[in-house]
């Protein structure tokens, strides 16, 4: 029976290689799709590989390498080190069957990077690592008929160039030009990152992101990991090469990390221009900040005028000490602006940022019960205003998973780039509780739900006065059989806003409720061929006015032959919303590592066709035709990339 059981799991493993790295990423998409109406898109890591996944021994691989595959939750991941621990090095693969709350399917998708195989003490010389190591050069052009109302003539350019050993060394370069960019590149980006196996764990030179606790204090990465319908636990590395394509939120200097025995302190400093509006100040005579332009695009010259005005420098730690069952970190950082940021004298910005100095700290502390996992950060900033966060998560079996999170955050909190669980991402004016359900009655059944209750202690842009709301969620999947599911989602937003019709301070609110409901069937006819078929609807109801109704559906092809370089996939909507509040996001394959989720509002069509060869199993050529038609125009934009991977040995 273990013979037989390693057989199926070997041949599981070279089956679903490819396609595990695309459902991880389609799930990271699709859920980011969930909170766009509040959220900005999220800065996405780039995926250029060639499905050339790196192996983890399962005697070696650490917590932040697990939640960094986006496949575990947090508990799930905590059996996993605790039953390594209890019960020494794995002896065989098989053994992966005898962790708590880990299924067959879990097993299986993780195969692709998993491998009983174990590294050596010793650290390879620089050469061997040149010669196994696996380099990535990939170049990327396209064509938009129309970009934001400006007609472009140049194309966009990227080119970068990647080089891994292991998780022990690598480096990458980064140049881009966005369309109708006169600069050439525009955006230049880099990095060196060296790990270790004794004191030193990890050392960045260059561009990398940071990712404290919970994101009370600073948060930069995109959130990878867990399951469900919507996760608030925060999984990530406290430092990340930053090989996104975001060209504002990022840090330029070094990040270092030390761990001796139960102990690990990170330091790190950073000094780099970022995109801002400025505003002379005649009463001061100085220059103040009006606003972050993130966009990164620098097409006209009032683009150009925000290109990298102010210059940030900062400086952050964080000592933890760790347990078998118990994480607490001390976390602190500075933040300075050559130029101080103003707001215009309105009530909504009595709270907002301001000034050129930001600093704070705080605790966070990770537990593992009997009861669940318990998890807490407090923050306080330079004035003494705090924030906090609190959760609590529970897998009570296999089949049933509860969770529960509070957060309290005072109004004139303010903190650089924060980013947690919250209805606009940021910490500061909200309180709320978030309640959610996984649960498994029966094989291929599951339903996921979540509740979240929020209120807002002081006014907002478009709020002027205290406000509250509510957000509302339940999911249904069922997996017929293995070439069919079924996926039925209801999802509601409550807010209070100034009413639509009245211009005045301090006018009565009014309610305005978001209601969707999506079907998904997903099936597969033939082992070469999937389909995927959808229909989604919105309906905005604010005041008395009438109710605002949206409507998207669409048809996709996914062609995969088996044994063959050439892959497919098409897909046609059609999709009619009466305004932009009833708009419909959907997320859309496309070439690696570029993201699209676009909005599906007004009446209209889209189609579009992406088209994937690989030669000699090293070189990847990637291609993407979208025509969209609404408003009576139509327009259409292109995109091709081709990726290059080698060793050393080449």
């Amino acid at each position: 029976m273990a013979i037989l059981f390693s057989c199926v799991l070997r041949i599981m493993s070279g089956l679903a290689q490819e396609e595990t790295t695309e459902a991880i990423h389609e799930n990271m998409m699709e859920n980011a799709t969930n909170r766009l109406e509040e959220l900005p898109m999220p800065d996405y890591p780039d995926q250029t590989g060639i499905n050339r996944q790196e192996k983890y021994s399962i005697n070696r691989i650490t917590h932040d390498e697990l939640s960094h595959l986006g496949l575990l939750s947090v508990m799930q991941i905590h059996a996993f080190l605790w039953y390594r621990e209890n019960f020494g090095p794995f002896i065989s693969i098989l053994e992966l069957q005898a962790i708590p709350l880990w299924t067959p399917d879990i097993i299986r998708r993780l195969m692709p990077y998993l491998t009983k195989g174990t590294e050596s003490d010793r650290l390879p010389g620089l050469r061997q690592r040149w010669k196994e190591g696996t380099h990535m050069l990939v170049y990327r052009t396209g064509k938009a008929d129309k970009i934001a109302g400006i007609n472009t003539v140049s194309l966009p350019q990227l080119l970068l160039y990647r080089f891994r050993f292991r998780n022990l060394m690598q480096w990458g370069l980064t140049l881009e030009s966005d369309a109708g960019e006169k600069r050439k590149p525009d955006h230049l980006s880099g990095f060196v990152q060296l790990a270790g196996k004794g004191i030193l764990k990890q050392f960045i030179a260059g561009d990398f992101v940071v990712n404290m606790g919970q994101g009370l204090i600073h948060w930069q990465g995109f959130t990878a990991g867990g399951t469900g319908l919507l996760n608030s636990f925060k999984q990530g590395e406290l430092f990340k090469p930053h090989t996104g394509r975001d060209e504002n939120r990022y840090h330029r200097g070094m990040a270092l990390s030390l761990r001796h025995s139960k102990w690990e302190l990170s330091v790190f400093g950073s000094y780099q221009p970022m995109d801002a509006s400025l505003q002379w100040d005649s009463l001061s005579g100085h220059f103040r900040i009006r606003s972050f332009p993130l966009s990164g695009l620098h097409r006209t010259e009032q683009e150009m005028a925000v290109r990298k005005k102010v210059h940030v420098g900062s400086a952050g730690s964080r000592l933890t000490f760790f347990a078998q069952h118990l994480k607490v970190s001390i976390n602190a950082m500075h933040v300075n602006l050559d130029i101080p940021v103003a707001r215009r004298d309105l009530p909504y910005n009595l709270f907002k940022q301001k000034g050129k100095l930001y600093t704070n700290a705080g605790m966070e502390a990770i537990v593992f019960t009997k009861a669940g996992l318990l998890f807490a950060e407090w923050s306080v900033d330079r004035n003494l205003h705090t924030a906090m966060t609190t959760g609590w998560i529970k897998s009570i079996n296999k089949q049933f998973d509860l969770s529960m999170h509070y957060r309290n955050f005072s109004a004139p909190y303010q903190s650089w780039q924060s980013d947690c669980f919250s209805q606009s991402g940021e910490a500061g004016n909200e309180k709320g509780i978030f309640l959610n359900m996984n649960f498994s009655p029966l094989p291929g059944h599951r339903i996921d739900a979540y509740s979240d209750v929020f209120s807002f202690p002081w006014l907002k842009a478009l709020t002027d006065a205290p406000s509250h709301g509510s957000n509302a969620a339940v999911q249904y999947t069922w997996k017929a059989s293995k070439k069919a599911e079924w996926l039925i989602r209801w999802q509601q937003s409550v807010r209070w806003n100034n009413a639509s019709n009245s211009e005045r301070i301090n006018t009565e609110l009014e309610r305005q409720s978001i209601s969707r409901l999506r079907v998904h069937l997903a099936f597969i006819p033939s082992d070469w061929l999937q389909m995927r078929i959808r229909h989604e609807l919105s309906i905005v109801n604010t005041g008395f006015n009438s109710a605002e109704k949206g409507s998207l559906s669409y048809m996709e092809f996914i062609l995969k032959p088996s044994q063959s370089p050439f892959s497919m996939s098409c897909r046609y909507s059609i999709f009619d919303a009466e305004t932009y509040s009833s708009r419909i996001y959907a997320y859309e394959r496309d070439i690696p590592s570029y993201q699209t989720i676009p909005a599906f509002y007004s009446q209209g069509s889209r189609w579009y066709l992406v088209v994937q060869w690989k030669w000699k199993k090293s070189i990847l050529l990637s291609g993407k035709w979208v025509t969209d038609f609404r408003n009576n125009l139509s327009s259409n934009d292109w995109r091709l990339q081709i990726s290059w991977q080698f060793t050393g040995e080449q």
